[in-house]
This record gives structure tokens, C-alpha cells and sequence, in this order.
């Protein structure tokens, strides 16, 4: 089983961890990867980056450009347990492909949703991203739709009409979860569009941690007593919820660092404790994966779009910490494992 790192500077390939001393494959260069996904419905690793979305049906070696529709960076890729792909892009717009990517129809009910005008990013206010797309398992018709910054928004019906959940929720949302057609999982930043029709600009969000058992409708924070609330991912898995949060955001990591804590709780946010690991050089784990029964965490430490000047890491959970295990000339930004 090889590893997969998605970082700022492309995809590399690792067959075995530790890995500092061993191969490491640059098999996709010189783009900026943001999801490293697979799908029960759909063959193939897939990656969603700032050139387009790619797959690799050769555990990564190998990657082909599905060409989505207008030239956008992609920013998170779905695969429907019914075989449907679905692609969200800057903008924001949504595609979805029923014939394994080869042609993508933009779905423009998405586009009618009523708090569209006003979502923006945090470095472009006419330019939103649709950063994150789930489906509960066996609900192929059930898509949950996550703006940074914009909101959630909820389809239940296959995509042909939206329900706008902006105004319940958080806005500035990073990453969304569906468990079930009603529970999300949400991870939160700090712009708040609440004070618009005061025009008096952003307020400062609250970010953390959400959970909604109404889809959508109402909202709770797990993290409520968190300082460390600037979350960019999570890892969920079997009940066992894993996330670290800095202090602030990435415009200010590179002239202060990265002061950041990392988290975890057994049972789906009941209960969170706070874990111990090498804080040294300062850094954010930002994307997880199982790799033979262990827990790999990748590393990010400067802001977007800013020059590296120096490594990101992987670390594996030993139980008592997490360990460096290798390094590589960029952000990690997603992981992912390909047999």
C-alpha cells in the first residue's frame, strides 16, 4: 500500500513509512492540491486542485485531467454511492458527471440559491469557493454543499432544487460531513457575513467544530470552551473525531507561526481532550489517513499562495504522541493511500 501527499507543489508517492531516506515519487507537479479522495461508487484516487480536478487509476502514479468545465480550481470532489461525480469549483458552481468524468454538466439550481450574492472568499469578495461536498452513505440523491464563505446548503433531491442554510449555520465553512441525511460534522473559520446589511463588514467568527442532527436547521458547537478554533479539517472516523486548531489564521502564520493545539475525542464530540505532540517547527496538521492501522497526519505552516521555506511534515499517532515520519518540500495539504 503506497501513501498519497497532496501538497502546494503537486502529489508524491511514498511506499513506506518512515519514509525520509526511502523513495519519494513526484508524480504530480506543479499544482496546488486541496483533496485527496476516494469513493465507494468510483474507481480511482481523485484530486482536486487549483489546475482542475485529476484522477489516478494506477495508485498514483499516473493522473489524468477530467476536465471540468471553465477552466476553475476545483476545490472538492464528490462520488455518489450510485457512480456520480460531482466537482465544486471557485465561483462558486457545481458539475456533476454520470459517465465516470468524461462529460461534466454544470448544475445551475445551485446557482439559484437566494444568499448567493452575498458569499466571497476571504481574499476576493466576488469569488466564493465551494470547498466542501458530502453525501450520506446510501443517500446518493442527498448532497450537502459547504461555502467558504457562504454557508451550508442542502439538496435532497438529486441535485434538482437546494434549500439555502446560510443564515442557521456558520459561514465561513472549511469542511462538511453528512453521517446520516440529518447529522453533519462542520469545520469553521473566522469570517461572519452576519453584519452585511449593516455594512460594516466582516464580524469575527467563532470557527470550531459543529454538529447538526436537523440537517441543518440548528447547530452545536463541540469545541465550545476552544481558543484554538481556527479549523481547516478534521479526521472522522468510527466515532473517533481528530482536528487541530490555531489560535488565528493563515495570513498571520508566516510572521508569528502557527500556535496551534491538537484534539481529539472517542465518541463524536462528546467528550474532547487535548493531545500531546511536537510543536517544533510550529505547524498545523491539516489532513489524515489510516495507513496499516496507524493514524498519518500531514502538516501545513504558511498561508496560501506564499513561497516555502521549509518542509511539511508527516507525523504517525503513536498512542502517546504523534512522530515525525518524513518530509517533503511543501504544505501537505490531504492524504490519502492507494493500493
Amino acid at each position: 500500500m503506497a501513501v498519497l501527499l497532496g501538497t502546494s507543489d503537486g502529489i508524491y508517492r511514498i511506499s513506506s513509512i518512515p519514509f525520509e531516506n526511502g523513495p519519494l515519487e513526484h508524480t504530480l507537479e506543479s499544482v496546488s492540491v486541496r483533496r485527496l479522495q476516494t469513493f465507494r461508487g468510483t474507481r480511482g484516487v481523485f484530486a482536486a486542485t487549483d489546475e482542475g480536478l485529476f484522477r489516478s487509476t494506477d495508485g498514483g502514479h499516473a493522473w489524468t485531467d477530467l476536465a471540468v468545465p471553465g477552466n476553475a480550481s476545483v476545490w472538492s470532489v464528490l462520488g455518489t454511492d450510485d457512480g456520480a461525480l460531482f466537482a465544486g469549483t471557485d465561483g462558486p458552481r457545481l458539475y456533476r458527471s454520470i459517465d465516470d468524468g468524461n462529460r461534466w454538466v454544470e448544475l445551475e439550481g445551485f446557482r439559484d440559491l437566494p444568499s448567493i450574492g452575498r458569499w466571497e472568499s476571504p481574499g476576493d469578495r466576488n469569488r466564493a469557493r465551494l470547498r466542501s461536498l458530502s453525501s450520506p452513505p446510501g443517500h446518493s440523491a442527498h448532497i450537502v454543499a459547504g461555502v467558504e464563505v457562504g454557508g451550508l446548503h442542502v439538496s435532497t433531491d438529486g441535485d434538482e432544487t437546494w434549500v439555502d442554510r446560510r443564515r442557521e449555520g456558520p459561514d465561513d465553512v472549511h469542511r462538511v460531513v453528512a453521517l446520516s441525511p440529518e447529522a453533519y460534522v462542520l469545520a469553521a473559520g473566522y469570517f461572519d457575513l452576519t453584519l452585511e446589511h449593516l455594512d460594516q463588514g466582516h464580524a469575527l467568527a467563532l470557527g470550531g467544530l459543529h454538529r447538526t442532527t436537523d440537517c441543518g436547521r440548528s447547530w452545536r458547537r463541540l469545541d465550545r470552551t476552544n481558543d484554538f478554533a481556527y479549523v481547516l479539517n478534521f479526521h472522522l472516523q468510527a466515532g473517533r473525531l481528530c482536528f487541530e486548531g490555531a489560535r488565528n489564521s493563515p495570513p498571520t502564520w508566516r510572521a508569528e507561526g502557527v500556535d496551534a493545539r491538537c484534539f481529539e475525542s472517542p465518541n463524536l464530540g462528546r467528550t474532547i481532550v487535548e493531545r500531546e505532540r511536537d510543536r517544533e517547527p510550529p505547524d498545523l496538521m491539516v489532513a489524515w489517513c489510516s495507513y496499516n492501522d496507524t493514524l498519518l497526519a500531514g502538516t501545513s505552516w504558511h498561508g496560501a499562495g506564499e513561497a516555502p521555506s521549509r518542509p511539511g511534515r508527516v507525523l504517525r499517532d503513536t498512542g502517546a504522541s504523534y512522530e515525525e515520519v518524513g518530509t517533503v518540500p511543501a504544505n501537505v495539504r490531504a492524504l490519502a493511500t492507494a493500493d
